[in-house]
């Protein structure tokens, strides 16, 4: 094989690990799914999902400590919105680790960025609907940018 197609189906091979490694945690088996995501030694741009699935195989398996970690570096670059599975396990771990305040921060987190974006949502159906009445003339994106900045690893 030569290097060219190495670089084009490398992509192809860590999808299918983490698509396996959903396979296992789907089935119950996180302790296969960890196997699975440890032969992938550099998910190149799916690394948050590599580190999501991982984190969420950890949580399964009852291993909190390490999960946090992994769920913490893909929630920090997914972001609340399109991490929210990552974040809201994330909480999940620091809940069952006796943190509360973190969990419940963490959640909070999550439910607002939530509601930023419907509230994004609404406001450009009622621009469009007002351009299209012919009350404004153009209907200009709306840009939310959401700030995360908070503590997510021990």
């Amino acid at each position: 094989m030569n290097r060219i197609s190495q670089v084009t189906t490398k992509p192809n091979r860590v999808a299918q690990r983490l698509s396996m490694a959903e396979g296992y945690l789907d089935l119950g088996l996180p302790h296969l799914a960890i196997e699975e995501l440890e032969t992938v030694d550099d998910p190149g741009n799916l690394e948050p999902i590599w580190h999501s699935t991982y984190g969420e195989a950890l949580r399964a398996n009852g291993n909190y400590r390490a999960a946090i970690v992994h769920l913490a570096h893909a929630a920090q670059i997914l972001g609340p919105v399109l991490g929210r599975a990552a974040w809201n396990s994330l909480a999940d771990c620091h809940r069952k680790l006796g943190d509360l305040e973190t969990a419940y921060n963490l959640e909070g987190t999550v439910q607002s960025a939530e509601t930023m974006v419907a509230m994004k949502n609404k406001a450009m159906k009622l621009l469009t609907a007002l351009t299209s009445k012919g009350v404004i003339k153009e209907v200009k994106p709306i840009r939310i940018v959401i700030n995360a900045n908070q503590q997510t690893s021990e």
